[in-house]
């Protein structure tokens, strides 16, 4: 069987937001549509039975983005956690170059009299 490196993340690196993302607010919108949708299908129910579908279509709407942003993140890992390890297998690609000094970027002053 072989054997493959752990990649390790780095310290300052923060993978997952604390914030609700877009996948969230996504979701919610899809349970509204969703309602708006069966209670427009439905004439023959009236509108105020149908409010306590409501908040069940928005907490199923919440989940699916939930799901959405943890598949969103857990891709952005992985492309982060690949670009650090071909990082850190080949250092010579990513030379750094000099500082620029801002008395390099001055011309020269000649006074002329």
């Amino acid at each position: 069987m072989a054997t493959y490196r752990k990649v390790e993340p780095l310290d300052g690196y923060k993978y997952e937001g604390r914030t609700p993302g877009i996948g969230e607010a996504i979701g919610l919108g899809i349970g509204i549509i969703t309602y708006r949708a069966l209670a427009n299908k439905l004439p023959r129910i009236p509108p105020t039975p149908t409010l306590y579908f409501l908040p069940a279509f928005m907490a199923v709407g919440y989940l699916f983005g939930k799901q959405l942003t943890g598949i969103k993140t857990r891709w952005a890992m992985k492309n982060q956690l690949i670009l650090e390890d071909y990082r850190a297998a080949h250092p010579e690609d990513f030379v750094r170059p000099p500082p620029v000094y801002y008395k390099d970027l001055l011309m020269p002053w000649i006074p002329i009299r």
